[in-house]
């Protein structure tokens, strides 16, 4: 249960924008505490303005003053005096690697004022010592690192964090009503697909922006194999980006849809046979957890967090190596052609995503902050 108002812990929050599920989160855990959230920013460059989401119902919203870097980031000395006077019980830093958080987890390290982590996923590359040793001091410092995987944790372990300060939440993008109870039936596929214009009897779903570490590339090719599977790419409008060049010989079976709102989006979800995410590296993938919240099997890329976490808590779908088109393929026509594998993975992910929703996210944080803050 949340804690009374007169008892409510006094928690900063620091981001860099307003992203719609978080600003859900947000409000969902002022209801536990009195929560002051800084965003460095109020827009992205490549985000459109009315996607972000200044709903600030349960908290504090700050938009700090800086100087702004690359897409979504700044510099915001502000955060300094916020934190002086902020009185807070406890400080939690998202957007660690920003230079605002920098500054921010600098300047406590120096106060000794304590603070926690909170890391949204990962992904650990080759790197050279000298690049390991700067971030495992900007990861340093922390009483507690919020966690969403196993993954996550062996990340963190690697750059030096004690085991024992992490506590494991459940990332992701949903509310309650997001997530169906039971996988839409054979007749409400077939009355969608008329909705959505979709004519082809299987459907293989792509989610996410036109951009090179996707690797939609590799679906355009897998989808010249399969000429009888409908391939529909939601991300965007391919003209000035980097998959333009696969217009002049764009199978007739492959479909890019431009950006839809989050209703439109889940029919098409719904409607999906299987979802295709052959990225070569996504820190999490919320896509995953849209899809499984709709009872669609996943095929994904090992490099994707969220599949490496929620895929192996059930038999939801099948992993393959970056940049193998035929394992993409195999995998692919195993889960179209069978319905009884298809049916039972559908099923194991509605049962394994109705632990993520926002709500179960925002009393994880609770939880972690009441019994180490």
């Amino acid at each position: 249960m949340a804690e009374s108002s007169t008892h409510k812990k006094k928690v900063l929050f620091t981001t860099n924008i307003p992203v719609p599920y978080r600003v859900c989160f947000f409000n969902e855990l002022g209801k536990y505490v009195d929560l002051t959230v800084t965003f460095e920013r109020s827009n992205a460059k490549t985000r459109k303005q009315e996607w972000l989401d200044n709903s600030f119902l349960n908290f504090k919203g700050i938009f700090l003053k800086g100087i702004q870097i690359g897409d979504d980031l700044s510099i915001a000395t502000e955060i300094i005096r916020i934190i002086k006077r902020g009185n807070f019980d406890d400080i939690i830093i998202g957007a660690y690697y920003s230079p605002t958080g920098i500054l921010a987890t600098e300047y406590m390290k120096l106060k000794r004022i304590p603070f926690m982590f909170s890391e949204d996923g990962g992904l650990l590359k080759e790197e050279c010592k000298f690049k390991y040793l700067i971030k495992k001091h900007l990861k340093s410092g922390g009483k507690t690192y919020f966690s969403p995987s196993a993954h996550s944790d062996d990340i963190l372990k690697h750059y030096g964090v004690n085991e024992n300060k992490l506590y494991r939440y459940p990332f992701t993008s949903l509310n309650d009503d997001d997530i169906l109870r039971n996988i839409p039936s054979s007749v409400e596929k077939n009355r969608l697909k008329n909705e959505l214009g979709i004519t082809y009897d299987k459907v293989v779903l792509g989610v996410g922006r036109l951009v090179g570490f996707k690797k939609w590339g590799l679906l355009i090719e897998v989808s010249r194999r399969m000429p009888g599977v409908g391939f529909f790419l939601v991300g965007g409008n391919p003209y000035g980006s980097c998959y333009e060049k696969y217009l002049p010989n764009l199978p007739n079976n492959f479909h890019f849809i431009d950006f839809k709102t989050k209703e439109i989006l889940f029919k098409y979800y719904q409607a999906a046979d299987v979802l295709a995410m052959p990225t070569s590296g996504d820190v999490w993938g919320l896509v995953i957890n849209e899809a499984m919240a709709n009872g669609l099997p996943i095929v994904s890329t090992d490099k994707c967090t969220a599949s490496l976490e929620l895929l192996k808590q059930k038999e939801c779908g099948i992993l393959f190596k970056v940049g193998d088109g035929e394992g993409l393929r195999c995998s692919l026509e195993k889960v179209l052609y069978n319905e009884e594998l298809r049916y039972r993975m559908a099923n194991n992910c509605l049962s394994v995503i109705q632990q993520y929703s926002i709500k179960g996210m925002a009393k994880a944080y609770f939880e972690g902050l009441s019994r180490r803050g």
